[in-house]
């Protein structure tokens, strides 16, 4: 019989780059801190989460930064992203472009979005107005417990959809 692995001996990030995921751990303590975010890259399969941007925060035996489960995508109140012009994302692209860790288990994970926020094929769409969201994410823990710091870095490029041919099609 093979020894069991010690599990808190493992590595403190963990990204599942396929879906835009990246996890981080600032330790394997019962009173550590966890930070997870959500960039949902855009997949083309059936039910693909339709947000951007999304991240977590649990430490010190709670939910420091968390937000309601729904299903809804396009609803500010379900994810920790923004709406631009009504959503929360463009169909066309989203992806997790980047991620690491740097010294003093300092976490950093950046993607972005940008097209068309229908579903591409769709007849005769309205025009593009959200050309660019980049959102970089900043975790720096704490080394002493007190407080985590979370920095969020959001640049867009966006017109307003209003102002634009065929807005009611959106």
């Amino acid at each position: 019989m093979r020894p069991a692995k010690n599990w808190r001996n493992q590595p403190t990030l963990y990204a599942a780059e396929g879906m835009g995921q990246v996890f981080a751990r600032d330790s394997w303590q019962r009173d550590g801190s966890f930070f997870g975010v959500y960039m949902a890259n855009r997949t083309g399969v059936d039910h693909e989460m339709h947000y951007f941007g999304d991240f977590q925060l649990y430490r010190r035996g709670e939910w420091a930064l968390t937000h309601p489960l729904g299903y809804d995508a396009n609803e500010a109140e379900h994810v920790n992203g923004m709406l631009l012009g009504g959503w929360s994302a463009a169909r066309e692209f989203r992806q997790l472009l980047d991620y690491g860790a740097g010294p003093d288990g300092i976490v950093y994970a950046t993607g972005s979005t940008g097209g068309h926020p229908s579903m591409l094929g769709t007849e005769d769409p309205a025009p593009y107005f959200l050309h660019e969201w980049t959102r970089s994410l900043v975790y720096v823990p704490s080394h002493d417990g007190s407080v985590d710091l979370v920095l969020v870095h959001d640049r867009t490029l966006v017109e307003n959809p209003k102002t634009l041919p065929k807005y009611e099609s959106y």
